[in-house]
């Protein structure tokens, strides 16, 4: 996945939205749908948006098994519905998330990648995750409701929560 990545970590074009662009947005239709949008959540915007790169690539933002086929040669990364401009440390951490990687496994893939010394960046994106997912959650929330298989609303709040957690 690191090797994927780092070859899809291109120069993103100028008109691409960021991470945090995503989440405002995200947030905005939330709340015009009425949903109670959580305090704090400007200033964690503002530390996110801080964090941005001068540099940014083409990032997918959605890097979950869901969205990788494996065809038995190679990988293929698909959905890119909220792809973006910005770190791509990001999808490295959604990768870390989702496979659940030990610090170990997490240095493997910071030198597979060719960040070696990336570990704080990358605790840094893990917890970004929390914001861009509870974006997405409360959207989905006042979108779809949560009485079907996932309870979107409960899940944005456990993101949300998470949030006071912030990496040094």
């Amino acid at each position: 996945m690191a090797k994927l990545l780092r070859a899809t970590h291109v120069p993103a074009p100028r008109e691409l939205p960021t991470l945090a662009d995503r989440v405002e947005g995200m947030l905005s239709r939330a709340a015009a749908r009425g949903a109670r949008v959580p305090d704090g959540l400007d200033s964690i915007l503002r530390r996110v948006r801080a964090r941005e790169t001068s540099a940014p690539v083409l990032t997918h933002h959605d890097v979950w098994p869901n969205n990788v086929i494996d065809d038995g040669d190679r990988l293929w990364l698909v959905d890119w519905e909220f792809a973006g401009a910005g770190d791509g440390m990001f999808d490295l951490a959604t990768v870390a998330r989702a496979a659940n990687l030990d610090i170990d496994g997490e240095h493997a893939m910071l030198e597979e990648y060719g960040l070696p010394g990336g570990a704080h960046r990358l605790a840094e994106a893990r917890w970004s995750i929390g914001l861009f997912e509870g974006a997405w959650a409360l959207a989905m929330h006042t979108a779809r409701g949560s009485d079907g298989g996932f309870d979107f609303a409960r899940h944005a709040s456990d993101m949300f929560a998470g949030l006071k957690n912030v990496p040094n």
